[in-house]
């Protein structure tokens, strides 16, 4: 795994270049290419007893191998990825490859990993691969609902495997050899090394599968574009939530000026590892003053963050019953430094201040009430910070 500071190297929004993929119908005109994004859960880091696919970080890089740290095994009878393929999936500090080696020899003593070419000028120190799934299933293309993979059991999450049933939900999708392109399946049961879906799918010894999040979580269309050219490229940068050390499953999709998306299953897609940035804590707090307002200073129960912060927004106040024949007046300081004043007019119920203080640890923050309305004073006050 990447050291802490590597978690500081890449926020989590990243930008995806496609080509359109095969329409669902044939295009006239226009077209939009809509990019989405969600969880890839097969390579993720183990957490608990649960284990999934192997996600380690390159420590060395030489002629036709590499060497993972992680994968050194000391145990009797260790994982083996000889005959599996290694993807390489993230980059901490700039664009990551789109390349993937097959594993010829495995020293597990070392971590070594033999690849069948060069990964040098490819592959660097630091990048994030993974060692892909490999089914026990036989070379006869068969219609099928459960698939095994001892792999899933190895040194990286201490030969637990997979958490029983915590699949269940989540999709299993080909993404290379035979059933590539099928759309996913759905997971109904899952032991430390087995998945059971509905439907069925096309698989043998050759299918390649990863397991992923149930819904497209996150979306970003194009305008409108002309296809007299397919190979226009398109680029759209999809902002994710602010994932720590997690695979994203990244696609792109077309749609006809009907409406008609190309279906899933039959779209470019590719995994990318979202190291994350660990930011500053945003400030975030809520103070209430119940009741009918009145003048007052340090109003309101004690309230101070654990930690320095800065703030991103500023402030809103909010009061249940408006002030009237009066403006109520709210001052709100760190101690004795005087953050922001808010005013509420009166018949309203809500004001606001914009501004990025910073607070110090342990520093209380004050509610002063400088005005109330004079015919109602106002009740039920809440400042919230932000």
């Amino acid at each position: 795994m990447p050291s802490d500071s590597a978690l500081n190297s890449r926020a989590a929004e990243e930008a995806f270049q496609l080509l359109p993929p095969r329409p669902a119908t044939s295009l006239r005109g226009t077209s939009i290419v809509s990019l989405t994004a969600k969880q890839s859960a097969p390579v993720r880091k183990s957490h608990g007893s649960g284990g999934r696919k192997i996600r380690p970080a390159v420590t060395t890089v030489s002629t036709n191998t590499l060497v993972c740290s992680e994968l050194v095994d000391t145990s009797s009878t260790p994982f083996s990825p000889v005959g599996r393929i290694l993807s390489v999936i993230g980059r901490p500090n700039g664009s990551t490859p789109f390349a993937s080696f097959s594993v010829t020899a495995f020293v597990h003593t070392t971590g070594t990993i033999t690849l069948d070419r060069d990964p040098t000028g490819i592959v660097n120190v630091g990048d994030a691969v993974v060692i892909r799934n490999k089914s026990s299933l036989s070379s006869t293309p068969a219609s099928v609902t459960q698939v095994t993979d001892t792999g899933y059991q190895n040194v990286t999450n201490s030969y637990g495997g997979l958490a029983a049933g915590a699949e269940v939900g989540n999709l299993i999708r080909v993404i290379a050899g035979t059933g590539r392109g099928q759309p996913p399946s759905t997971i109904t049961a899952n032991t430390s090394t087995q998945l059971t879906f509905q439907p069925p799918l096309l698989m043998d010894d050759t299918s390649v599968w990863i397991v992923e999040a149930p819904t497209w979580a996150f979306q970003a269309d194009s305008t409108s574009i002309d296809n007299a050219n397919p190979l226009t490229p398109v680029t759209l940068s999809v902002p994710t939530a602010n994932f720590i050390e997690q695979a994203m499953l990244i696609a792109g999709f077309t749609v006809d000026v009907n409406g008609n998306e190309s279906p899933d299953g039959d779209q470019p897609f590719r995994e990318d590892w979202i190291y994350g940035e660990v930011g500053a804590p945003s400030g975030e707090m809520k103070i209430s003053i119940p009741g009918a307002l009145a003048i007052g200073s340090n109003l309101g129960p004690a309230a101070f963050h654990t930690a320095a912060v800065s703030l991103q927004n500023g402030v809103t106040c909010m009061v249940k019953q408006a002030p009237v024949g009066a403006n109520l007046v709210v001052q709100v300081y760190a101690r004795t430094t005087l953050l922001f004043t808010v005013t509420i007019a009166a018949g309203s119920t809500t004001g606001s201040a914009t501004g990025t203080p910073s607070i110090g640890p342990e520093t209380p923050v004050i509610i002063n009430l400088t005005a109330v309305g004079t015919t109602f004073p106002g009740s039920d006050l809440t400042v919230a910070l932000s």
